[in-house]
């Protein structure tokens, strides 16, 4: 400033050694080469005319700059810097006015001399045209600013009187304000430099009085905040955005001080500061707020090069509470500039400052997936985008990881599940797929299918976990095995709960064909996936939703059937099938009759020739069959379940005689041996007559049939020798022959055109037994 100083002073003393050299070289040109007849009288009051109005014009100008300046700042100063270096412009304006009506009386002889006159008169217009830009132009007025701002810090540094410094901060408001209304940006520059400056120079030296909250020094702070919050303008226009900007910055920089000087005070103080405007002042958030972030991301990035870990944590928390603030109020603005800002901070960081990961995406998922209801998925999947879509992805496990928890959690959280988000899913997991992941991209998958059977009743197929693929790659490895099977089951157990028919289809679907990839030696392997089948039955028994029970017992059906016929299935798992259904009806017969008779039949068909099952041709698995029908039916007359007692009689006796028919002569004589221990366990339980007729309906049908053929005659005997030591037997049978008779048009096809001839033979040999004297 010096400078600029003594550069104005030099060039008013040049212009003036140059306007009397030019007079006095025109006087002397005169007398030695003189022009007698010169008219110089016009050109004189012209040069003069110029001068006056040059002179007035400068004039003015400084009062009108007084004017506008008085009532911010003291005459005095505004004196000083308005009409500094007017007097020797004054004394020059008057000499050369003297000089000029001198000219115009003598006239004659003073042709050189009148044209220096007329050059100086433009030199001295120039002069006071210099004066103005050097007074104002060259920022001299803005010192004034300057001193006034510093003054009041000065009064700050030594006072104690918490009224008088709000006072000096009113009057530094009032010329801020009046300069803000002018448009006069570099009064309001001013304003806001001192200010910071004062307060960096403060931090710089680490003024322990303030720090330590001493009485006094406490107050003075507290004025200074209420000061800055009021620097703020709100207000849509370009010089308030400015303005705002200037000052956000100052805030940031002052921030990075208190960083380096690990003041925890001043710090919050401002982060604060910065939080209470935004909240305040809606075009601040409207204009600013993606700068705002910008500051946090500044800030946390210089947290991580001092390894300032504690710090990091509190700009993301802050940054955190300026986005909810926006959230009320520019939602749709406000998501992406976030979503960007943590973005950028995730990328920058991903290269040196790793440690500082968790802390990043745990920030993404308390802030953004706990507001999920504010509507800002889209940002959310453009921002993940974003980050996924950066090369370092690739190798650096940390972001790979946290994009990873952060899709799951995104979909946890119950986002809305629609096609812009089925798409979003698809890609991510095509992005992990292809760069190696592809138990990422399943998991992805998975969790989305795991949330959206609550919401949708669609199945999303193209979206749906390759199960097959990831069964195939893993089929050697039993634990992992275990683990995605129980995923699988988990999925079914949540499709029914929910009677998400479509999804338990797709599911029974994938799980037949993980099933059937496998091969016999995989025992264990298909255990543990045929134990979804055992546990979805489990869970339709308790259930009356009789199209879901159909689609679990035939879905689990067609899979014996299939492994059977590409003999993947060992009599030991068939076995087991077959003790798991049958542990089923003995467990659930109070919940579901209908639907226990129902698996009664399954097991019964798995014995059917239509089936092409091939382990039927084992007799250990036909054994094991017939003895956990049995089973059940002992089991059902305990409890006194007759319905379930007349489905394995039922049973029973079209097995056996289809036994008979292909000679199966064991198994024929087994089942009947079940049969006669049924019907015997009924009667003494008590079960009810009906149902004891019933069984009885089977011995007088296989009577009959017995009858049709002389090698099945044998059948027949035994059937008689058994029941015959009884009377009461008799009774019933005859109630059991008296029904089938009555319907006698329903048997042709197993007794041929004359059926009652069969079945009137049948009880004419047992009731000769019958009444035949005992030994």
């Amino acid at each position: 400033m010096r400078e600029k100083k003594n550069i104005k002073k030099a060039t008013e003393i040049v212009f003036i050694i140059i306007i009397i050299c030019l007079l006095a070289l025109g006087c002397v040109l005169d007398t030695i080469i003189g022009k007698e007849h010169y008219e110089n009288e016009s050109v004189v009051v012209m040069a003069i005319s110029f001068l006056t109005l040059a002179f007035t014009l400068w004039f003015s100008y400084l009062f009108i700059i007084k004017q506008l300046y008085e009532n911010r700042f003291c005459n005095k100063s505004i004196g000083r810097i308005v009409f500094r270096g007017s007097k020797s412009l004054i004394f020059l304006y008057v000499a050369l006015l003297i000089v000029g009506i001198i000219i115009l009386f003598v006239r004659e002889g003073l042709f050189f001399f009148s044209i220096a006159y007329v050059i100086d008169c433009v030199l001295l217009s120039l002069l006071c045209g210099l004066n103005i830009y050097f007074g104002f132009a060259t920022g001299e007025l803005n010192n004034v600013i300057k001193d006034k701002v510093e003054s009041v810090f000065d009064s700050i540094k030594i006072s104690k009187d918490f009224q008088k410094i709000s006072n000096e901060f009113e009057e530094l408001v009032s010329i801020y304000d009046d300069a803000y209304l002018r448009n006069e940006k570099m009064t309001c520059v001013q304003v806001i430099d001192a200010y910071f400056v004062f307060w960096k120079t403060f931090i710089e030296n680490r003024n322990k009085d303030l720090m330590d909250g001493v009485d006094g020094v406490k107050d003075a702070w507290k004025a200074c905040r209420m000061f800055q919050a009021k620097l703020f303008k709100d207000e849509d226009s370009v010089l308030a955005s400015e303005l705002n900007r200037k000052i956000l910055r100052k805030i940031r920089d002052l921030i990075f001080e208190c960083l380096k000087c690990e003041i925890d005070s001043f710090m919050d103080t401002y982060l604060d500061s910065i939080i209470t405007a935004v909240a305040q002042n809606e075009c601040l958030l409207k204009n600013q707020a993606m700068y705002v972030f910008s500051i946090f991301a500044y800030l946390e990035s210089k947290a991580m090069e001092l390894d300032k870990k504690e710090f990091f944590r509190k700009f993301i928390k802050k940054a955190e509470t300026v986005y909810f603030i926006g959230i009320n109020e520019l939602k749709e603005r406000v998501d992406g500039q976030y979503w960007r800002y943590l973005s950028k901070v995730i990328t920058d960081a991903s290269d040196k400052y790793m440690d500082y990961a968790d802390l990043l995406f745990s920030e993404l998922q308390d802030s953004i997936l706990n507001r999920i209801g504010f509507d800002n998925e889209k940002s959310a999947y453009g921002a993940i985008a974003s980050i996924f879509s950066k090369k370092v992805i690739e190798n650096n496990k940390n972001i790979k990881q946290g994009i990873y928890k952060l899709v799951k959690n995104l979909i946890d959280k119950g986002v809305t599940f629609n096609d812009e988000f089925m798409a979003f899913i698809g890609w991510i997991s095509k992005q992990y797929a292809e760069i190696g992941e592809s138990d990422m991209a399943f998991d992805i998958r998975y969790c989305f299918v795991e949330s959206v059977i609550d919401s949708r009743s669609v199945v999303a197929t193209q979206l749906f976990p390759d199960f097959v693929q990831k069964a195939m790659s893993c089929m050697n490895n039993e634990d992992e095995v275990k683990q995605l099977s129980g995923k699988l089951d988990y999925l079914v157990y949540k499709a029914l709960s929910r009677n998400r028919i479509g999804w338990v289809n797709q599911l029974l679907s994938v799980l037949k064909e993980c099933i059937l990839n496998t091969q016999q030696k995989d025992k264990i392997v298909q255990e543990m996936w045929i134990s979804t089948y055992q546990r979805a039955i489990n869970i339709v028994a308790i259930n009356s939703d009789y199209k879901m029970q159909y689609i679990v017992l035939e879905s689990y059906k067609e899979v014996i059937v299939e492994m059977d016929s590409k003999k993947i299935i060992s009599k030991s798992l068939m076995k087991k099938v077959i003790d798991d259904l049958s542990i089923t009806c003995e467990s659930h017969y109070r919940q579901n009759v209908d639907f226990i008779c129902e698996i009664i039949e399954t097991i019964n068909a798995f014995l059917d020739n239509k089936t092409g099952l091939s382990l039927i041709l084992e007799k250990e698995v036909r054994v094991e069959i017939y003895k956990n029908l049995f089973d059940i039916a002992v089991n059902s007359i305990e409890k006194g379940q007759e319905l379930v007692i007349q489905q394995v009689s039922n049973a029973f006796g079209w097995r056996i005689k289809s036994l008979i028919e292909n000679g199966y002569q064991e198994d024929a004589n087994l089942l009947l041996d079940y049969a006669f221990q049924m019907y015997k366990l009924c009667i003494l339980n008590k079960i009810s007559e009906q149902t004891i007729v019933f069984i009885g309906t089977l011995f007088v049908v296989i009577g009959a049939f017995a009858s049709t053929k002389k090698p099945y005659y044998k059948y027949r005997n035994k059937i008689i020798d058994n029941l015959s030591d009884d009377l009461h037997n008799k009774n019933y049978l005859y109630v059991a022959k008296m029904l089938r008779e009555s319907n006698v048009t329903g048997w042709t096809s197993l007794l041929g055109e004359t059926p009652k001839v069969y079945f009137n033979e049948f009880w004419h040999i047992f009731d000769e037994k019958c009444n035949k004297p005992k030994k």
